[in-house]
């Protein structure tokens, strides 16, 4: 008792000392008093550690994990004490962020939870609740509902219809519902939630605020946008007086806000609420953030609704990589044709190592005998040094990249070489009779 009293008046030091002796002195004691009161002191412990600085929390991860262990052999997996040291666990490795340790853990005890009235308790909704969460961000819905639903049940039997945590239960499964696209559902539980809220705590609070947009939400999806954007505003309005038009709260009420204008066609009001939006998201979380990209790219495909992606990808406000540039397209070719690609460049490469093209006193060209005396005129796109041996009679000029002609008097296809072709080589082909 001494220990929590120290706890809650962050004397943690002095807890920390309490906790430490009297879990010497409960090892005296015999079962099954030392194991309640060994469990109790080690979730004191956990969270005597979870008050302090980020370097101790590991210390209170292990204490609860120990509590843990300690309360499922000794009270089992479904009593109360157990499922408050898990939720404290998960609690903590949430803010580690440690997520994919936090649902596994809560998915893994899920199935270990009793669904009787003796052991309906607020730590057992509370848990119901986190594993309905965790899976619906898993996009395990159909596991998710009964979860929410039981939640929802324990709490409103508990704490009474006008509960604020009723009203949390009712927007989670709210939007459980709106995401499988059961709108007529999930309205009745989001005005449910509203009013609980604005009941409990009044009309002018950041939870009336977040109830506000999820109901906006819903009617943005059926295509009720003068009523969506009604409850925008207000929302913005609330968030604003309360938390200063600085936050990213507000941030994100613009953000939805410009989602509105822009379904409706309205892009200028929509880009000035975009551009704000993302100003408040990159003085408050910075240009790398998650929330400033997201804005970024929903500014991009504004303008690329406008035909404005150009402006947008030279504009100060580009976070990145461009999200809507699309990839080019890699052409695969079949494996004969790759064989007979390389085969043929080892031919090249065995006929005439390739040199500079640009040097014009190649030792390789002299040594074979070419004539470097010819030249062409300014307007041949040809390459210049595309010569042919001093033995054999220059071809006439090329009418254009590429192309093939037949050496007059000798019936013989010869290919002129350019650098218009970058797929061939600068050294003349071995002739080839027709």
């Amino acid at each position: 008792m001494a220990a929590a009293i120290h706890r809650t008046s962050n004397a943690l030091g002095e807890a920390e000392k309490l906790c430490q002796e009297l879990l010497h002195f409960s090892s005296w004691l015999p079962d099954p008093k030392e194991n309640a009161l060994t469990i109790q002191t080690m979730v004191l412990l956990g969270d005597i550690y979870s008050c302090m600085n980020e370097s101790k929390w590991q210390q209170s991860l292990e204490w609860y994990q120990q509590a843990v262990e300690k309360a499922e052999l000794a009270l089992g997996l479904d009593n109360s004490i157990t499922l408050a040291t898990i939720d404290r666990q998960v609690e903590l490795l949430r803010k580690l962020g440690q997520n994919d340790k936090a649902d596994n853990l809560e998915s893994r005890r899920k199935d270990n939870i009793q669904f009787s009235r003796s052991e309906d308790t607020i730590e057992t909704a509370t848990t119901f609740s986190r594993i309905g969460n965790a899976l619906y961000r898993k996009e395990k819905y159909g596991k998710a509902e009964p979860m929410l639903k039981r939640a929802l049940t324990l709490r409103k039997y508990l704490l009474g219809d006008n509960n604020f945590y009723t009203a949390d239960s009712s927007n989670d499964l709210a939007n459980l519902y709106k995401i499988q696209g059961r709108y007529v559902e999930a309205e009745p539980l989001y005005l449910d939630a509203l009013s609980i809220h604005k009941e409990v705590l009044g009309s002018r609070d950041a939870y009336v605020a977040h109830c506000l947009q999820s109901l906006a939400g819903l009617y943005r999806t059926q295509g009720r946008y003068a009523e969506a954007e009604s409850l925008c505003l207000d929302a913005l309005s609330i968030h604003k007086e309360v938390l200063g038009s600085q936050n990213t709260h507000v941030a994100h009420g613009l953000h939805c806000l410009a989602g509105l204008c822009r379904d409706q066609d309205r892009y200028a009001e929509a880009e000035s609420l975009y551009l704000e939006a993302l100003a408040i998201y990159k003085e408050v979380l910075g240009n790398r953030h998650p929330y400033t990209g997201t804005t970024t790219n929903s500014l991009a495909a504004l303008y690329q609704d406008q035909d404005r992606l150009q402006q947008h990808r030279q504009s100060p406000h580009r976070y990145g990589v461009d999200p809507v540039r699309p990839r080019p397209k890699v052409r695969h070719r079949p494996l004969h044709d790759q064989a007979d690609r390389k085969t043929r460049n080892l031919d090249r490469g065995r006929q005439s190592p390739r040199k500079n093209p640009k040097n014009p006193l190649d030792p390789l060209k002299i040594s074979k005998g070419y004539n470097l005396s010819q030249t062409q005129d300014q307007d041949d796109p040809c390459h210049p040094f595309c010569w042919l041996p001093e033995d054999r009679q220059s071809p006439p000029q090329a009418k254009g990249p590429g192309q093939s002609r037949i050496l007059q008097g000798q019936g013989l296809r010869q290919h002129l070489h350019c650098r218009c072709s970058p797929g061939l080589r600068n050294h003349p082909r071995k002739p080839v009779r027709r």
